[in-house]
């Protein structure tokens, strides 16, 4: 199941979301090689451009680089935790403050305090890929 945070809103489309998802580019981090895999693969066969990184490092690297239109990101990232990953992708990449899912085992207990003007939606594992590009559709704003 996807929960969004609680202050989460929708904001008025535009940007990036508007990009068809064939070029969508999607950035997952997990330091599970099996999760990462899976969850790149679903979202390539769905027609995203994806990249995955292991670690909240190398991500961020990614990220510098810039391009991207969401951010997959497992609760427990290793080398960062959810809260500070969100606080420097608010610092930094400012454009991608309302398009992060994290992906958990549990959403109530794991949900953290995100710093101000970033919302993030989550996504409780284990999770079937149907559920997966939904909710990446969902939150580019991208109709199927």
């Amino acid at each position: 199941s996807v929960a969004r945070t609680p202050e989460a809103h929708e904001p008025g489309g535009g940007g990036a979301a508007t990009r068809p998802a064939s070029t969508a580019r999607i950035l997952v981090i997990d330091s599970d090689p099996a999760i990462r895999l899976l969850t790149s693969e679903a979202l390539s066969s769905a027609g995203y451009d994806v990249t995955p990184a292991p670690d909240a490092v190398q991500g961020v690297e990614y990220l510098r680089g810039g391009g991207y239109d969401a951010v997959i990101a497992d609760h427990a990232i290793r080398g960062m935790g959810a809260a500070a990953l969100a606080a420097w992708i608010a610092a930094h990449t400012r454009e991608l403050s309302n398009r992060i899912i994290f992906v958990t085992n549990d959403i109530e207990a794991e949900r953290v305090a995100l710093p101000t003007g970033v919302t993030a939606r989550y996504l409780q594992k284990p999770f079937d890929v149907e559920a997966l590009v939904t909710a990446v559709r969902d939150l580019l704003g991208q109709r199927t």
